[in-house]
């Protein structure tokens, strides 16, 4: 009986070791593709000559958003807090998460819950490839997310997330604008080869008020994808961060049918670092 559990003692020890080294591992290769989406810093600066012949409607977005003589950053380091839930059926879990973004992609890293509900998680865009992972307690890695489709999802992801770095949807960035309304209009970018139409609306002032695009995903987790409505509402409160000013927090989820919004994700913006 000692032998049986003394041996059964080390291999829990055995699996425990193997996890914490797996898990350090990819904490490693996260930290390293974070790293290298960070860009140097921009020494192209915002002015009306960059907007110029844009619709009234976008010429105020960004005069709203970015301020005269600041550095065109291509990149930002987010630290965020707020709620998300796994699916549109889930219950909402306090959040705290870091994300670093660049026109390369994304790594986005999280907790959600305490101690007896401890998630982690980390999502990573690259190249028009990506690859989600939760680990339980951190330790157990669980839901494997990665391929075409999930790689589509998130690419649908970094073109919404424009919002945070909105130099990036200017022109010289390849986006084309067209007004659809006084407060409205639509922009249209590439990710990776994937189209993108982003529909925003805006406050007179200029701030973001919706965004909306069709983004590839199971929303059902039937693992049957396709296009569905995705919508970002921003909070109406808004930060400032270095010559950029943007929504203090949003819930952004989907819209399955005429006037349905099933919010699965809302970060609260506690700081960005633009470069």
């Amino acid at each position: 009986m000692y032998l049986l559990v003394l041996t059964m003692a080390l291999l829990v020890v055995t699996m425990l070791v193997v996890m914490v080294g797996i898990r350090l591992y990819d904490n490693r290769k996260v930290a390293q593709i974070s790293e290298m989406l960070r860009e140097q810093a921009s020494k192209l600066c915002f002015a009306d000559s960059q907007i110029a012949g844009l619709p009234e409607v976008v010429q105020r977005y960004f005069r709203h958003s970015i301020a005269s003589g600041t550095p065109l950053a291509s990149s930002a380091r987010l630290r965020l807090g707020g709620s998300m839930r796994l699916n549109v059926r889930g219950k909402f879990r306090k959040l705290k998460a870091d994300q670093t973004f660049s026109l390369k992609g994304y790594v986005w890293r999280v907790v959600l819950g305490g101690v007896f509900r401890h998630l982690a998680g980390s999502e990573v865009y690259v190249a028009g490839n990506s690859r989600l992972l939760w680990w339980q307690w951190g330790l157990i890695p669980f839901n494997l997310a990665h391929g075409q489709d999930s790689a589509r999802s998130a690419a649908g992801r970094a073109a919404m997330e424009r919002i945070l770095l909105p130099a990036t949807l200017l022109s010289v960035f390849g986006v084309r604008w067209e007004a659809l309304a006084a407060n409205r209009a639509r922009a249209v970018f590439h990710v990776d080869g994937f189209r993108m139409t982003l529909d925003m609306e805006f406050t007179p002032a200029g701030g973001l008020r919706t965004a909306t695009m069709q983004r590839w995903n199971d929303v059902a987790r039937r693992h049957v994808f396709a296009e569905a409505q995705y919508v970002l509402r921003a909070s109406g409160e808004e930060r400032y961060f270095t010559g950029y000013t943007v929504p203090a927090a949003f819930e952004a989820g989907w819209s399955l049918k005429a006037g349905e919004f099933l919010p699965v994700y809302a970060p609260e913006v506690e700081a960005i670092e633009y470069r």
